[in-house]
């Protein structure tokens, strides 16, 4: 079974930080007049919350979070693929 296909997608990034900076980021592209592909944005956004959280000393969060994250995504694919051939 294929899996589904993103076809529009955005993300905003808030933060303050201690030192008085904070940032109001946004990523978006998809359908529409778009010329960005729908996944752009989500990978933008990743790189830069992997970004900020190696900034503020939470690198090794940061990559234990995605690890997980994406071998969950494998496990549901194996379970799937099992239960649907």
């Amino acid at each position: 079974m294929a899996d589904p296909k993103i076809v529009k997608s955005s993300v905003v990034i808030k933060y303050r930080a201690t030192d008085g900076y904070s940032a109001d980021t946004a990523f978006g592209g998809g359908r529409g007049a778009s010329t960005v592909a729908a996944h752009q944005p989500l990978l933008d956004a990743y790189a830069e919350l992997a970004r900020l959280l190696a900034l503020f000393g939470y690198e090794e969060e940061a990559r234990a979070a995605a690890e997980e994250r994406i071998k969950a995504v494998a496990d549901w694919r194996a379970e799937r693929e099992a239960s649907h051939g």
